[in-house]
């Protein structure tokens, strides 16, 4: 990896998504990537790797 985080600027038109764009991708870039993949074969609503992602984003105002 090279600890990037990239982000695209047409989808993140104010504050709050850049902020829980952040919070989600650094969510994943600290799981383990062996168990990402696996997770993977769950489908994206089952998989608690992107559950975790998104409950991250929960705290975006704490870092307005």
């Amino acid at each position: 990896g090279t600890n990037t985080i990239y982000l695209f600027k047409i989808a993140l038109v104010n504050e709050e998504l850049v902020i829980k764009a952040l919070l989600h991708e650094y969510t994943h870039a600290t799981q383990e990537e062996k168990k990402v993949k696996a997770a993977r074969a769950k489908g994206y609503e089952n998989n608690p790797y992107e559950k975790a992602a998104e409950k991250a984003e929960q705290g975006w105002k704490r870092y307005i």
